[in-house]
């Protein structure tokens, strides 16, 4: 872990200090000061992360695999100590999104020819190059041959076979109450529609898979877990030693619906039929104000829309999104 390597702690302790006392004397009111306190940490962590970079002396470039996490301060330290870093989009919706993420990489390789003009006249995105590239995990993980989804036990006696992707909830009651998305309420209330559409479709296999399985162990998810056990037509997948193994259980199935991810996007990308989850117990929308693939149809408002649209899909409802738009 990079913040594990020793630095000059209590030296960039009294730089951040000095940079404070130097900012607050130009406050005019309480918000310059919040603000000046927020610059004030970034400062003492970029200055960190110069003296962590300082160690590697032969370090020429410094590869992100996911741009929404890395810290800002880092790339900045990169900057001054002239390391190209070299970031590669996650997430293709968030590309429409006005105030988040942000991105100040020196190369960033983003998903498609659609999004590196969205970037480019984003606020929000100032990397020095822009260079689509495509989806960096979906490619090889396609190729592989074997149908992991064959080998869950009871298969067979399924028409068909839907994956259903969930979010992981926050592991402290604290962060979940000030989250909306994905708290603990928010994931109780998902995995009751689970529920509810295994109840009413007896000859679907529901397969049920988040990152890991640390919701599980949640106490506050017990009462809805031994539910979801119980639940014949319901298999909550936890295998975490095939790499990218929700990729393939995505390619074989015949329909996947979820709460948005990553993930999501790749099997659109890859025209997988694919509904999103695009509700909570607190909202009718998240994700399809910001963009909706000019295919509304496919985010579901409600349970009673999710439920509609999956059984028409089989009944032969286009949900197909215009791939070569949004991903060539």
């Amino acid at each position: 872990n990079i913040q594990d390597i020793p630095k000059k702690t209590f030296s960039n302790l009294i730089s951040s200090f000095y940079f404070f006392f130097t900012l607050i004397l130009s406050c005019r009111n309480i918000r310059n000061i919040c603000g000046v306190i927020i610059l004030s940490r970034f400062f003492y962590n970029f200055k960190n992360f110069v003296d962590i970079l300082s160690k590697f002396k032969n370090l020429k470039e410094c590869y992100f695999a996911n741009d929404i996490t890395s810290p800002k301060e880092l790339f900045l330290a990169l900057d001054k100590k002239k390391i190209v870093s070299i970031c590669h989009q996650e997430r293709f919706m968030l590309s429409f999104c006005n105030t988040y993420p942000s991105n100040i990489s020196n190369k960033y390789f983003c998903i498609s020819n659609y999004t590196k003009k969205t970037l480019i006249n984003s606020n929000n995105y100032f990397a020095d190059e822009i260079i689509p590239s495509g989806f960096w995990k979906v490619k090889e993980n396609m190729k592989v041959k074997k149908n992991f989804l064959s080998e869950i036990e009871g298969n067979l006696y399924y028409e068909k076979k839907i994956i259903v992707l969930g979010q992981n909830a926050p592991h402290q009651w604290f962060i979940s109450k000030s989250n909306p998305y994905n708290s603990w309420r928010a994931q109780i209330n998902f995995l009751n529609d689970v529920l509810y559409l295994a109840e009413k479709n007896k000859n679907c296999l529901f397969v049920l898979r988040f990152k890991d399985d640390s919701w599980s162990k949640i106490n506050a998810f017990e009462d809805v877990l031994n539910k979801l056990k119980l639940k014949k037509n319901i298999f909550i997948s936890s295998e975490n030693k095939v790499e990218h193994y929700s990729y393939l259980l995505c390619r074989d199935s015949d329909l996947v619906i979820g709460q948005y991810t990553s993930l999501i996007d790749e099997c659109i990308s890859q025209k997988i039929p694919t509904l999103i989850i695009d509700y909570n117990h607190q909202t009718d929308s998240i994700m399809s104000e910001g963009f909706d693939y000019e295919k509304p149809i496919i985010f579901c408002n409600s349970i009673n829309e999710l439920e509609d649209r999956m059984n028409n899909y089989f009944k032969g409802l286009n949900i197909t999104v215009n791939t070569e738009k949004f991903f060539s």
